[in-house]
């Protein structure tokens, strides 16, 4: 039971992080489009 919280706790984890991620990538290169 454990390990499937774990499991759960981890997978949540990456679907916040991921999102986050890519949208600061594409901000930057927006930024750096107008700089």
């Amino acid at each position: 039971m454990k390990k499937l919280f774990w499991a759960l706790s981890l997978v949540l984890g990456v679907i916040l992080i991921l999102p986050s991620s890519i949208f600061a990538q594409s901000s930057s290169d927006y930024i750096n489009t107008f700089n």
